[in-house]
């Protein structure tokens, strides 16, 4: 009961998410709150979601001895909504009790956080740009495509691209519109494709150049358009 009502004074230091940036991986905090014959049941509350077959590992917190790690390691066999299912690698360790700390390391998870953030964004953003289903906003659509162009969505880098090219919300930037347009189309792009090809077509901001610009529709047609 005393590791349980330490739980309950700092959920919200516990529940939270560190960057693991050398593994590439991150490390979810959580907190026991069942255990049956060694398998442990860790709540968790974040938007990181483990995958099945991340290590676990457990600590204890107690006012004298401060965090202390128990020996040996448990491993996620069950993912469910705002909780997980580990079982020891050796039952023969001790065993944790609720209230234990627990700590999750999912190489997966970050990606799986990044794809959501993007679809999000990307909904988002295209809303705000239409007008339909929210209030119309380029400047909201801009700050929701950046971000997904950021996180490596070629999506969004081939929307926040035809905004700097038509200067929707932002200067008319003819240089980043190329460059976004370029970094959207090497990761299969077809409208990243189809916006190059106007711009040779036109000679926005490069020189006209008609054969770049038929061999970029060609392409653009070979691809489904992406935006």
């Amino acid at each position: 009961m005393l590791f349980l009502h330490l739980t309950k004074v700092r959920v919200l230091i516990i529940c939270s998410v560190f960057m693991l940036s050398t593994l590439g991986a991150i490390e979810i905090k959580g907190w026991i709150s069942d255990t049956h014959n060694g398998t442990i049941r860790v709540e968790i509350d974040t938007d990181f979601i483990p995958s099945s077959g991340d290590q676990v590992t457990v600590s204890v917190e107690t006012p004298d001895m401060g965090v202390a790690t128990l020996e040996g390691s448990w491993v996620v066999v069950e993912v469910h909504d705002g909780y997980v299912i580990a079982e020891p690698v050796n039952p023969d360790h001790m065993q944790p009790a609720p209230g234990y700390l627990a700590f999750i390391d999912s190489k997966d998870a970050l990606k799986k956080f990044k794809h959501a953030r993007i679809a999000e964004c990307l909904l988002i953003g295209d809303k705000c740009y239409s007008g339909q289903g929210m209030e119309q906003s380029y400047e909201k659509a801009f700050r929701y495509y950046k971000e997904a162009a950021d996180l490596g969505s070629a999506k969004g880098q081939a929307a926040l691209g035809s905004m700097y090219l038509y200067g929707k919300e932002v200067h008319r930037d003819l240089n980043k519109a190329f460059t976004l347009f370029h970094k959207a189309a090497s990761q299969g792009s077809g409208a990243a494709e189809n916006n190059i090809g106007a711009i040779y077509e036109n000679g926005l901001g490069v020189q006209r150049d008609l054969s770049e610009a038929v061999k970029r529709y060609a392409v653009a047609a070979e691809k489904e358009n992406s935006f």
